[in-house]
């Protein structure tokens, strides 16, 4: 250990005090911690996964665009939804409803699926649409035809 000369002065240990916009600062990063903590949130806010943003997809099999199918093949709408649920399902044939069904979250699934026999020949439009519990939503559109017999 260093000793002082003479005329040198012992060096003074100090004890930090932080500013006052500093302490002010980490009193207020602390009691959001434990306001996160209280409020059951799992993690901290800044820790939080992002938003959903993705919008449901929407499969159709049996047809595809500008197809000609023959009548009674089966067709199957599916929309799912990566990171939440499917609340809303809306199908249509040539502008006409065949099907519009809400869900609240609670009898919402991750997928959803619809099949049907079509059976009149000639040109015809599919419309799909599915709103997700995020708010986002999706749309397809197929045009296609029944051959006929």
């Amino acid at each position: 250990m260093h000793r002082p000369l003479s005329g040198e002065r012992e060096p003074q240990r100090r004890t930090a005090l932080l500013p006052g916009s500093l302490a002010a600062g980490l009193s207020s990063l602390l009691l959001l911690l434990c306001a996160s903590c209280s409020s059951g949130l799992s993690q901290p806010p800044w820790n939080q996964p992002p938003p959903d943003t993705t919008a449901p997809r929407l499969q159709v099999s049996g047809i595809g665009q500008a197809q000609e199918i023959s009548a009674n093949t089966p067709v199957t709408c599916l929309a799912t939804d990566e990171h939440g649920k499917v609340l809303r399902i809306l199908v249509t044939i040539d502008g006409g409803t065949v099907l519009d069904e809400s869900y609240d979250s609670a009898q919402a699934a991750a997928a959803f699926s619809l099949a049907w026999l079509p059976e009149f020949a000639g040109p015809h439009q599919l419309v799909l649409s599915a709103v997700d519990d995020s708010g986002n939503s999706n749309l397809l559109v197929l045009d296609y035809s029944i051959a006929a017999q």
